[in-house]
């Protein structure tokens, strides 16, 4: 997490829904694993690492130490179904829902509206048990 591949770097393991399920370091060991409810409580996390990119933190789902986390346009209530604003361009009935209460076939990369989630930015060939690497600098 230091430099980009210096010996305390870590790389980001992303799933189909774009969480973080596993950081490895540079030879490819698992350093933190990581395992989530829907609506983005933790159920197992990690072995200590700074990660703030852990559920859907692939397109950028940001959370704080609190009960929240940012996606880009506002603020979702972690663990729960709820924003802590309405859709700010009121498509859905209810604008307070997160991906429509279905996070495990929707997510909403942008705090606006909810989209079908592409497996694995975006290669549909890989299956809901395999994860995509990138690296955290």
């Amino acid at each position: 997490m230091d430099s980009w591949n210096s010996p305390s770097s870590s790389f980001y393991g992303f799933d189909s829904q774009g969480s973080t399920p596993i950081l490895t370091n540079p030879a490819g060991a698992v350093t933190d694993a990581y395992a989530y409810l829907a609506f983005g409580t933790a159920w197992q996390g990690g072995n200590g690492s700074t990660n703030a990119y852990r559920y859907v933190g692939e397109y950028g789902y940001y959370r704080d130490s609190t009960a929240v986390q940012y996606v880009r346009a506002r603020w979702l209530a972690v663990g729960t179904d709820r924003w802590l604003s309405e859709d700010p361009i009121h498509v859905v009935r209810n604008l307070y829902l997160y991906a429509q209460v279905m996070p495990q076939v929707l997510n909403d990369p942008i705090g606006k509206i909810a989209t079908i989630r592409a497996a694995c930015s975006g290669n549909p060939d890989v299956d809901q048990g395999s994860f995509c690497c990138s690296q955290i600098h």
